[in-house]
């Protein structure tokens, strides 16, 4: 229960955020959820339409890269497993998925800076 509570508030944080990026808005953070809360984090947040979702984690000695990408913006061509993969590449990991949500997990936690600075050249 204490997860979900800790999830939900990364959630309620991460809402009243977000910058501009080709017209839609991005949500991209580092976190430090339980590797179980993220997906649900993930899709929490990208039920809203327009949104990209962003979370590079560190938790438990495991580095992931999570995004998502709402609906209508994967109609628009945004592709999360194609970002992901890129992506992963700062972590020293790789990964994939759907044009609507991907991951990738990594054994460098240093370059989630990296990821967190790279993201917007692979939603264009």
């Amino acid at each position: 229960l204490l997860r979900k509570e800790k999830a939900l508030n990364v959630v309620r944080d991460l809402e009243s955020g977000g910058t501009e990026h080709k017209g839609s808005r991005a949500i991209v953070a580092r976190t430090t959820l339980n590797p179980a809360s993220i997906k649900d984090v993930v899709f929490k947040l990208k039920s809203t339409s327009n949104t990209l979702v962003i979370l590079g984690n560190v938790s438990e000695n495991k580095v992931t890269i999570s995004i998502g990408v709402s609906d209508d913006l994967v109609a628009k061509g945004w592709h999360a497993g194609n970002a992901v993969k890129a992506l992963a590449k700062h972590i020293q990991g790789g990964g994939g998925g759907q044009p609507a949500f991907a991951t990738a997990g990594g054994k460098n936690p240093e370059g989630i800076d990296k990821v967190l600075a790279d993201w917007s050249n692979h939603f264009v």
